[in-house]
């Protein structure tokens, strides 16, 4: 979860690897849809509760995991299941986006520390 994140939040990393679609992103590294794929499919279960004790560490990770699924979900109506990095980053959607996987990556980070 905390790669996804930081992956949908760091700004140096979309500059450097998602602006050129033919990129291979580094080891462990999303690539653009895939990140989205991982918060969207893979991590949201009919009862995202679930995810507490195995992927999130308690409530506030899950209230954050919460608001970047549906920060993710507003930029994929607008751009669409195969829109791009280029179509997302000119959306006011795309923000909100990094701004939740931002606070996401740093209490997950948080969490890894105590």
């Amino acid at each position: 979860m905390a790669q996804a994140a930081w992956c949908l939040s760091d700004e140096d990393f979309q500059s450097r690897i998602w602006t050129t679609p033919t990129q291979v992103p580094p080891d462990a590294a999303f690539p653009f849809g895939e990140a989205i794929s991982f918060v969207l499919d893979d991590m949201s279960p009919d009862d995202p509760s679930a995810l507490v004790g195995k992927v999130l560490l308690d409530e506030r990770e899950l209230a954050q995991f919460q608001e970047l699924s549906e920060s993710l979900s507003s930029l994929i109506e607008r751009i669409g299941p195969m829109g791009t990095f280029a179509d997302a980053s000119h959306t006011p959607e795309w923000e909100q986006v990094r701004s939740s996987a931002r606070q996401l990556h740093r209490t997950v980070l948080e969490s890894d520390e105590s």
